[in-house]
């Protein structure tokens, strides 16, 4: 088998290397490495280079979903695997990959998950990771998304799909859905994991998060109101009952206070369904980091919840107008 490594690039100097140098061919199979610099303004092709077989640099900043097709264009390999350039591979993340497919020849993809040791040079970074490993650890033996920090697909159900739609975040989601729309299945094994060296920082973390929720609501909605194919969510349901009592948690003082302060002696319910639905995710925060790290992520959950719903309302209200991801 042939694997060709696609790599989309954006200033990424600091961790590309790293990334590059954890890659390295399965016993037995070609290996292929091609970086997609997207007109970075910083050494990124350079350091590129000698660490890989080809780089591409993009004349003007496209977005990953473009890099990503640009590079699949020059590949040679039979299976397609993309990552992102702050993201190290494990010595065998390549080798249970091949593994997988070979022993599921009617999957046209199969997905790993992000290691409890990825890095992060702040706590929001830290929490994230953790998050999204929790978050699909528990799925499969099939997934609908193909999650880009590590997916292999085979390159004729990649293209058969159309590709990775320009759409950011959640192209990966799109890309699952159409591989379903094809007939295809996306193969899910926690034991493929990657440290993933992302950090967040404030104003991206509010931009992208609201502009991931929103675009999941309108993927539903266009999925099971349109009839644009099929959607299984990934998030776990503990985060989405949180996400319903949140809102009572702000009413509810709201409520005492201008109608009747009866609406107060029914604070506690909301706040104590929203703590024990996450309970499990708690317990895993301070088993993997310390109870000073799960106290802060209890704080933190609030603010990413109440993130996650501002994006949920702009996500029906962008339906609502009109916008579209899918193709009919």
């Amino acid at each position: 088998m042939r694997l060709s490594v696609v790599i989309p690039a954006y200033n990424a100097a600091a961790t590309l290397p790293l990334t590059l140098r954890s890659i390295s061919a399965p016993a037995g199979h070609e290996l292929e490495v091609i970086v997609v610099d997207d007109a970075s303004s910083d050494a990124t092709a350079e350091l590129a280079r000698p660490l890989c077989d080809r780089v591409l640099v993009l004349a003007g900043n496209s977005g990953p979903s473009i890099a990503r097709n640009e590079g699949a264009r020059l590949a040679t390999g039979e299976v397609l695997v993309f990552t992102d350039a702050d993201v190290e591979l494990k010595p065998d993340t390549l080798e249970r990959m091949v593994a997988r497919l070979e022993q599921h020849p009617e999957c046209a993809a199969v997905v790993g998950n992000l290691a409890v040791n990825s890095t992060s040079e702040n706590f929001i970074g830290t929490y994230k990771n953790l998050y999204m490993h929790f978050a699909f650890m528990g799925s499969g033996p099939y997934v609908s998304v193909p999650y880009t920090s590590i997916a292999a697909v085979r390159a004729a159900a990649f293209w058969q799909a159309g590709g990775f739609a320009n759409v950011l975040p959640n192209e990966d989601r799109v890309l699952g859905i159409e591989l379903a729309r094809n007939g295809h299945k996306i193969l899910f094994d926690n034991q493929i994991q990657v440290i993933h060296h992302r950090s967040y920082w404030w104003r991206e973390f509010l931009r992208v998060e609201t502009a991931r929720c929103r675009n999941i609501v309108v993927l539903h909605l266009e999925t099971k109101l349109l009839g644009r194919g099929t959607m299984r969510e990934h998030i776990p349901r503990s985060f989405a009952v949180a996400c319903l009592a949140l809102p009572l948690v702000a009413l509810l003082p709201l409520l005492g206070e201008t109608l009747s302060p009866l609406f107060l002696w029914a604070l506690p319910a909301p706040v104590i369904a929203f703590l024990w639905s996450l309970r499990s995710f708690y317990a895993f925060l301070w088993r993997h980091k310390g109870l000073r790290f799960a106290l802060a992520g209890v704080a933190f959950s609030v603010v990413d919840l109440a993130i996650a719903g501002f994006g949920v309302v702009r996500g029906f209200a962008a339906f609502l107008l009109g916008r579209r991801l899918l193709a009919p």
